[in-house]
This record gives C-alpha cells, sequence and structure tokens, in this order.
C-alpha cells in the first residue's frame, strides 16, 4: 500500500507541475489565498495530467494484489487448490486459467474506463 501511495503522490506532483506557474500567479494576483488559487485553478487543470499515471497506478496495485496474495495467504490457497484439484483428479492448469482470466476481466475495463476518461479530458496541444 504504501509502495503505491509513492506513486500516487508522484503522479500528483507531476499533474501540479505541469500547470503552467502564471496560471497560479494570475489566481493570487486575484487575491485568492494559496488554498483556493490550488483548489480553483490548479487542481482542475492538473487533473488532466494525472488521469493517465493514476489509471496505471490503480491497475498496478490490482495486478500486485497477486503477489501480496502469494506470500501471505497463497501458501494456503495454493494448499487448498491442491487439495481441491488432486482429490477430484484435476489438473492445476485450469484454475489458474481461471484465476488469470479473472484478472483480465479486472484490470480490462478499467484500462478501457481510464481510456476513455483520457480521451474526454485531453489537452489539445
Amino acid at each position: 500500500m504504501l509502495y503505491s501511495a509513492a506513486f500516487v503522490c508522484e503522479a500528483i506532483r507531476s499533474g501540479i507541475n505541469a500547470v503552467p506557474t502564471g496560471q497560479a500567479e494570475a489566481a493570487r494576483s486575484l487575491g485568492l489565498t494559496f488554498g483556493q488559487s490550488l483548489t480553483t485553478v490548479v487542481l482542475p487543470q492538473a487533473v488532466r495530467t494525472v488521469i493517465a499515471p493514476l489509471g496505471g497506478v490503480l491497475i498496478s496495485m490490482c495486478k500486485n494484489s497477486a503477489v501480496v496474495g502469494a506470500f501471505g495467504v497463497g501458501r494456503d490457497l495454493f494448499s487448498v487448490s491442491g487439495t481441491l484439484t488432486s482429490a477430484q483428479g484435476y489438473a492445476n492448469l485450469p484454475v489458474l486459467i481461471g484465476i488469470t482470466l479473472g484478472y483480465l476481466a479486472m484490470t480490462l475495463p478499467a484500462a478501457l474506463f481510464f481510456h476513455t476518461v483520457e480521451r474526454k479530458v485531453a489537452i489539445v496541444r
């Protein structure tokens, strides 16, 4: 969790840095406080830049849950899986293919969603 939080913070920081400094200066010249200029001027513009990296971080966090599961709960799941498949006479490969399809079912719609949102709010350059 902390590992992914670092990537989220970096994506947000880079999005804020992508907004030209003139935008914040213009907001301050209008008399807005730092908090007001951040929430009404800088962050709405930064969201456009942040969508793609945040989508990638969220998808990788979903995929990394398999690695975490293999370390923590994986031993128990593998033993139960082995018991069930050997008791019924099934092979382990269909179980692993099912798990793979489950991860694809979670990550592909998320990737399509973030791609669609990114196209809708894209900055024309």
